[in-house]
């Protein structure tokens, strides 16, 4: 379909906690969902990063997403 379906391909391979991929996938999700308007489902995104391993700034990025909406730029 599009990218939210591709990251969930990847969510749903079942990697470990301390993968970098994972928390980087769901921040990615997280910001597909707002490209597409789901914002509720872009929220659980963000907040399941939180839970992940902090890499690449995964945290930072995702409690910025979570106060404002991913609108398509790096640094939104």
């Amino acid at each position: 379909d599009d990218a939210v379906a591709s990251f969930a391909r990847v969510l749903e391979v079942g990697l470990p906690t301390e993968e970098p991929l994972l928390a980087e996938a769901r921040l990615l999700r997280g910001c597909s969902w707002d490209l597409k308007g789901r914002r509720e489902q872009a929220l659980a995104d963000y907040n399941a990063v939180l839970q992940l391993r902090d890499t690449d700034d995964s945290h930072r990025k995702a409690r910025g997403f979570l106060k404002r909406p991913y609108q398509g730029r790096v640094g939104s």
